[in-house]
């Protein structure tokens, strides 16, 4: 397992996950939605956030109109056509290492 450091150097080296942009990136925690429903993971919103949980989004998507702070995870990644579960297994494809298996590992 890389170190939360490496992982998130990783992380930032990556495009945008949705669009393929590779200006002004930033890294999205992960949580509610599909993250919640499908992995059952809590982090996330008020509580800790797990670092393995991140993806790299646009600006646009991730902090711009599109911010799912404003307009609701849910609401968000129906908009995007793309589940956060779906983000982390690309992210997962283009490391090489199951991201989702080593955040399911930080929550124990």
């Amino acid at each position: 397992m890389p170190s939360r450091a490496e992982h998130r150097k990783r992380l930032k080296e990556l495009p945008c996950i949705v669009t393929g942009k590779t200006d002004h990136i930033t890294l999205h925690h992960c949580h509610g939605g599909s993250i919640k429903e499908e992995l059952l993971i809590t982090s996330g919103g008020a509580q800790k956030t797990n670092d393995f949980l991140q993806v790299p989004l646009c600006f646009r998507l991730h902090l711009g109109d599109m911010n799912p702070e404003h307009i609701g995870i849910v609401t968000w990644e129906a908009n995007i056509g793309m589940t956060q579960v779906e983000m982390l297994n690309r992210v997962s494809q283009l490391l090489g290492y199951d991201v989702i298996k080593y955040a399911q590992e930080a929550e124990r």
